[in-house]
């Protein structure tokens, strides 16, 4: 059972997770039925789940919740952003409550009851006995013949690219023939968008005799199920607007968690105009079926077959999802995933001192298993590590909730925009980039972006825009955090770090390298400290968490227009492709996503001053592995330039000897070489020995200050 409950709470935290965006959106756009019937099946299925596993508590608290925004369903109460406000408070209630275990905690409950006050007061519920009254009324209709949750077919303009189910009314006029039209091929060319269910109406047909071919008697209901939005659908009828009556609706979201039993004959035929809610309540009381009822009573059997394939469709339609869905996704905890990528990187290193041993010996046989395998690992490397990309909007979504609870805070008005919530990344990544989102955004809303009312007096827009964008480049994904605010004032930055000890007073920096100040412990420009910053203690957390990372944060800024702080993370910190150099007796790795080329060099090339050679008629600033390691030994006489860059800054590092591209397995290192100067891990040569990987922006730095004392 503690089993079951444990996936249980898995479900609902993600239940939880879409209720959290879905409110967030109704916010936004209080009239999106789409969203309202989402918040409500949420709370459905929470509610029924947490009775089956023993969570009373929160099935109880739940099915208030449920039936208080039921009213919100049916449009007898408007949603407002305080209705929004104590939901989300509920929300989070229960997320708290699920750690509960079943175990009372009276403090909890009497959380429980002053939202549900609260919720009440908004709804303007009178009693609750007097809505379990109201609910024993309703009951036979709602679950005798109820229908999904947007009555009477809802009329939806919106394109989408959610599966949708249609009900197509394609009724032409008897001249359409006239004008040279063919209703077969409108009909073929709308089954070309999806799965559909043709119903044809043949009862205006006349006998042989009397049958005028240039007259068109049929009519059809199209059942289809597809991509395609209303515009889409209208499109194809967009030549016959005078010559038939077209109709369409919406009638189902496949997607939905709704069970397919819901949709009842007796309600199709009411939302088809067939019967009205009278003669069905009627035909309920008879305790038969209702299609043999209505029949009985006259109702042309043609109509109740029709309203019988639109069920069967929505049934089958929803089952075969089901399936696929089903079929196609797999839950697997991330334990046994790094357990696997684990494996996959001790087999990159087993095929590589397989191949190292094939190419040393004078074996036909071995080098051609050896050159399989390669190909093979390669493949199952690259698999794996797709497993564990995940898109980064799971990330960006959460910040909705931050963004609108810390402007309402400060009294500020933001529009918060995502792009790009497709790129993807691995999910250790993500996991670890969280924390560093959460500083920056929340430094944008309290330093960047200001007041309504200043705003205003400077001639913006009272409403500010932060906007979180992600993108692929090459190896690595940039993250980019904008606001519309106030910008960095170089001067000031340069002032208090003169002040704080940071910079001399001579000092003469570019606006760049002045930004980056704002990175260092313990630096702020804050005047008072507050809740949210002014202690100089988040962006140099940051900075540090970014290049545990591997990655790097630069900023940009034009005072009183904007400010970006730009992430340039790895896609993954597993496997890399790394570039082997010698140099010494031992072997490093470059991450290869870092490298630019690689140069012959001779000391006949460096320049009078130290640390410098001209590369592409420019001075490049160079350093020897050597020296930075202290690797003993001599240097040969001809050696080779690895040209390396970190953000716009490059470096030359000297190094023996460059043997190619590897294959890298990143093994993190032991706490006694944790902090070891210039680098960033370790990982397994093919032959059994170990080879550290180059930390390039600890190089680059130290390239920057050899070149700073050369001047």
């Amino acid at each position: 059972m503690d089993k079951f409950k444990e996936t249980f709470r898995e479900e609902a935290r993600e239940l939880l997770f879409g209720l959290e965006q879905s409110l967030l959106s109704l916010e936004e756009n209080p009239g999106n039925t789409e969203e309202i019937g989402a918040v409500f099946r949420a709370m459905h299925t929470i509610k029924g789940s947490a009775a089956m596993f023993g969570f009373e508590h929160i099935s109880q608290f739940t099915h208030e919740l449920e039936t208080m925004f039921d009213q919100v369903r049916k449009g007898v109460i408007a949603v407002t952003s305080d209705l929004v406000t104590v939901m989300l408070d509920a929300r989070d209630h229960i997320r708290e409550l699920l750690e509960l275990d079943g175990q009372p905690d009276p403090e909890l409950d009497g959380v429980s009851e002053q939202i549900i006050t609260k919720v009440r007061d908004l709804c303007g519920v009178a009693s609750h006995d007097e809505e379990d009254e109201t609910a024993v009324v309703a009951a036979p209709l709602q679950e005798g013949e109820g229908r999904h949750d947007h009555p009477g077919g809802r009329e939806d303009s919106r394109e989408s690219s959610s599966l949708t189910t249609y009900r197509v009314q394609f009724k032409p006029k008897p001249e359409i023939f006239q004008n040279g039209t063919r209703p077969l091929n409108l009909l073929a060319e709308l089954r070309a968008l999806g799965e559909s269910t043709i119903v044809p109406y043949v009862h205006s047909l006349p006998s042989l005799q009397k049958v005028d071919p240039e007259v068109c008697y049929f009519s059809w209901d199209v059942i289809i199920t597809t991509h395609a939005g209303i515009p889409e659908i209208q499109d194809i009828f967009l030549f016959v607007q005078d010559t038939a009556d077209v109709e369409i609706r919406i009638i189902d979201h496949p997607q939905d968690n709704q069970d397919a039993t819901d949709f009842r004959l007796g309600q199709i035929l009411v939302e088809r105009g067939v019967i009205d809610d009278t003669r069905l309540k009627e035909a309920i009381k008879l305790q038969k079926r209702i299609g043999e009822v209505l029949i009985e009573q006259g109702l042309s059997s043609r109509d109740v077959q029709a309203a019988l394939e639109e069920q069967e469709h929505i049934r089958r339609t929803r089952q075969k999802l089901q399936q696929e869905s089903a079929a196609n996704s797999v839950r697997v905890s991330s334990e046994k995933l790094d357990s696997l990528v684990d494996l996959v990187g001790e087999l990159v290193t087993l095929q590589a001192r397989l191949s190292q041993t094939a190419g040393e010996g004078d074996n036909p046989g071995l080098k051609l298993i050896a050159e399989g395998l390669e190909r093979l690992t390669a493949e199952l490397r690259d698999s794996t590590m797709s497993i564990r990309m995940l898109p980064i909007g799971t990330t960006f979504t959460r910040f909705k909730r931050l963004v609108r609870d810390l402007s309402a805070d400060l009294g500020k008005d933001i529009d918060f925009h995502t792009v790009g919530g497709e790129t993807e990344l691995d999910k250790t990544v993500i996991e670890r980039l969280n924390e560093p989102l959460v500083h920056l955004i929340r430094n944008s809303i309290d330093h960047g972006i200001e007041l309504p009312n200043i705003r205003s007096s400077t001639g913006k827009p009272a409403q500010g825009t932060l906007t979180l964008r992600a993108e692929h480049s090459g190896a690595s994904v940039v993250i980019t955090i904008e606001d519309d605010g106030r910008g960095l004032d170089a001067e000031r930055i340069k002032k208090k770090a003169i002040e704080q000890g940071l910079l001399p007073s001579n000092a003469d920096l570019p606006e760049t390298e002045l930004f980056q100040l704002i990175m260092e412990p313990g630096f702020s420009t804050a005047e008072q400290v507050t809740q949210v910053s002014g202690r100089g203690v988040g962006m140099d957390v940051v900075r540090q968490e970014i290049e545990s990372l591997g990655g790097n944060l630069r900023i940009e800024s034009r005072i009183g227009q904007y400010t970006r702080m730009i992430l340039e993370i790895p896609l993954t910190l597993a496997i890399i492709e790394g570039l082997l150099v010698h140099t010494g007796g031992e072997h490093y790795v470059f991450p290869l996503s870092l490298v630019e080329e690689c140069l012959e060099y001779s000391v006949q090339q460096r320049q009078s001053g130290k640390g410098i050679m001209r590369h592409r008629d420019e001075a490049l600033p160079i350093l020897d592995l050597r020296d930075v390691l202290e690797v003993p030994g001599d240097s040969p006489v001809l050696q080779q330039v690895v040209v390396v860059h970190s953000g716009d800054q490059k470096v030359g590092v000297i190094v023996d000897t460059v043997i190619g591209d590897h294959q890298t397995v990143v093994k993190n290192l032991g706490r006694l070489y944790r902090d070891a100067e210039g680098v960033s891990g370790a990982t397994i040569l093919g032959d059994g020995s170990v080879a550290l990987i180059l930390d390039v922006k600890r190089l680059v730095r130290l390239a920057g200050q050899i070149e700073a004392e050369s001047r």
